[in-house]
């Protein structure tokens, strides 16, 4: 179900722009969850292969595009027809009436299947290119019952053993779990956690967390890497809210290093072993959240036929978090390399 749009002038970096109609589009999830996409196509665009963009853990579609860049309406005018998709409790999702996620399974089960069948549908029948930052590339990397409808899967900055050469975060999930069980309420897995509480902070921190080499260990983004004015807009509109299970999700993954889901006790590294359709994993060379240790297949036990593995940014250009996607650097290094991989599809 969607709305129909007009063509318009979109932005795809600075003074660089392409012609796109934007829609709004929703659908529904197998136990009933209203989830909300927004699709940038060309106007002539009648039969280009679609491609859902994901955000991450407390994101919205903000991921992939601000004010002043945006890297749909840059595949767009590359030919593609793109849909970013927002996931239970999340931007347009949540004023729809979705509820907050009670763990892994709710994204990885129930959103993104409805998410890839819906774009399959409006795109008769086509496969789906996938694109996901952060978690959101993880839950592309799982969706191996669904396969046959990928053309492949692009994880952006996506762990495959969250935890490992990044002791800060593990420190910071240890140091949640301890608060959280010595706490005398224990919050429902569906209670939302704010993400917009970091995003605040953050925003209150940007002429101390922009200046190089800072002693912050868990920077979103390089210092300098994005202006302050872009920094401004993710952090006010791009943090959003999870529930409280998928925070203990992520938090145990840290703590442990193992892929399990501690609610279903599911060993989640088989559904990584047996997706089979093409993976590009790509990394950012200055990312302490996702180190290149992180990413790196060699022992993760990926079960795709071809997989391509990418670390963006050098000395010279670091590339943090989040600017592996919206920084300066990313249309000029980043959005090539992730259209010269769709265009290996079939």
């Amino acid at each position: 179900m969607g709305r129909r749009g007009d063509a318009r002038r979109g932005v795809i970096h600075g003074d660089r722009h392409t012609p796109v109609v934007a829609e709004a589009h929703h659908c529904r999830t197998l136990d009933g969850q209203t989830l909300a996409l927004h699709r940038r196509r060309a106007p002539d665009a009648a039969d280009a292969p679609p491609v859902l963009l994901v955000h991450g853990l407390a994101q919205n579609r903000r991921t992939w595009e601000l004010h002043d860049r945006s890297f749909a309406n840059y595949l767009a005018g590359e030919g593609f027809d793109v849909w970013l998709a927002e996931l239970r409790g999340h931007g347009d999702s949540r004023a729809r009436g979705a509820t907050y996620a009670r763990g892994f399974a709710d994204y990885a089960d129930l959103d993104v299947p409805a998410l890839l069948a819906y774009v399959r549908r409006r795109s008769a029948g086509r496969r789906v290119a996938y694109i996901g930052h952060s978690l959101g590339g993880v839950l592309g990397l799982c969706q191996h019952r669904g396969q046959a409808g990928l053309a492949g899967v692009a994880a952006l900055a996506s762990p495959l053993r969250l935890g490992t050469a990044a002791p800060s975060l593990q420190a910071l999930a240890w140091a949640v779990t301890l608060v959280e069980r010595g706490s005398l309420l224990r919050f429902a897995a569906g209670a939302p956690v704010h993400g917009e509480v970091i995003g605040w902070l953050n925003r209150l921190c940007l002429p101390w967390l922009d200046r190089p080499n800072n002693p912050f260990p868990l920077a979103l983004w390089a210092p300098g890497s994005i202006p302050i004015a872009a920094a401004r807009e993710l952090t006010r509109h791009g943090f959003d809210r999870t529930g409280v299970g998928v925070l203990r999700f992520i938090m145990h993954w840290a703590r442990t290093r193992r892929f399990r889901d501690p609610h279903t006790g599911e060993d989640l590294a088989e559904r990584l072993a047996a997706l089979q359709v093409p993976v590009l994993l790509a990394g950012a060379n200055r990312d302490p959240i996702v180190p290149h240790a992180a990413i790196e297949p060699a022992d993760a036990r990926l079960g795709s036929g071809r997989l391509d593995f990418r670390t963006f940014g050098d000395e010279a250009t670091p590339i943090g978090h989040f600017d592996i996607v919206l920084g300066d650097a990313a249309p000029a290094l980043v959005w090539p390399g992730v259209r010269d991989w769709l265009l290996t599809l079939d």
